[in-house]
């Protein structure tokens, strides 16, 4: 059975104020539903996993990148945070099976 992680997605573009190779080229903003973040919170307090104890307390999200390229022709990329539920702490990390992102 494949599990569906809850998803919030949002998009960063090319940084124009970028000055040094040490800023991101591309920047943005995402939106994080009210479900992703009870989950995120769900996870980090349940989170006490003692052969890890730098990840105490701290909730696991997955992360995908699209490059896209906006109807200017400006390259933006979509990015996709999946909230990893409580109930996957001790389960190994699957890889994304999500061909179309939601847009």
């Amino acid at each position: 059975m494949v599990v569906q992680y809850k998803k919030s997605g949002g998009n960063a573009f090319k940084n124009n104020f970028a000055t040094s190779d040490k800023h991101p080229k591309f920047t943005g903003n995402m939106m994080i539903s009210s479900d992703v973040i009870k989950d995120l919170i769900d996870y980090a307090k349940n989170n006490t996993t003692p052969e890890e104890p730098e990840n105490i307390n701290k909730a696991k999200v997955k992360v995908a990148v699209w490059e896209r390229t906006t109807k200017k022709g400006d390259p933006y990329m979509y990015i996709q945070l999946e909230a990893v539920p409580s109930t996957e702490l001790k389960k190994d990390d699957a890889p994304f099976d999500d061909d179309n992102p939601l847009a």
